[in-house]
């Protein structure tokens, strides 16, 4: 009679150990189909061209400015390489640059202004020295 109570003493060990990693087993699948928790995402603030940077030296600007620089600059798009060796080639772009200069302007506040136009002046003089 010592074998039934050993035989179900082992039984019942046994059947703990197969139950707990079944146990175990449903506890990790129950999270791994939680939903993750998405990252938080960072805005990126809207920047000045790179061409245009030194224009703007010095200018704080909001980011509605930032915005219109931006929408402003594509419309006035950089004209493929130019033939330095032509005569007359280039004038096109240093137009083109007067006239987005122009429009930007428009956009800046009067104090912002008076550093554009400082930033422009000196701008201005390597709009004209070849290869620029």
């Amino acid at each position: 009679m010592k074998r039934i109570p050993l035989s179900l003493a082992a039984a019942g060990a046994l059947a703990v150990l197969v139950a707990a990693p079944a146990l175990s087993t449903s506890a990790i699948q129950a999270q791994s189909t939680a939903t993750p928790t998405p990252a938080p995402t960072q805005a990126v603030a809207p920047t000045v061209p790179a061409e245009l940077k030194p224009l703007f030296a010095g200018v704080t600007l909001t980011e509605a400015q930032i915005k219109q620089v931006q929408a402003i600059h594509m419309k006035y798009p950089a004209p493929a390489q130019p033939d330095s060796t032509k005569p007359g080639m280039g004038a096109g772009v240093v137009d083109r640059r007067a006239d987005e200069a122009k429009e930007l302007r428009t956009i800046l506040t009067p104090d912002q202004v008076k550093v554009f136009d400082k930033n422009l002046a000196q701008v201005k003089a390597t709009w004209k020295k070849p290869g620029y």
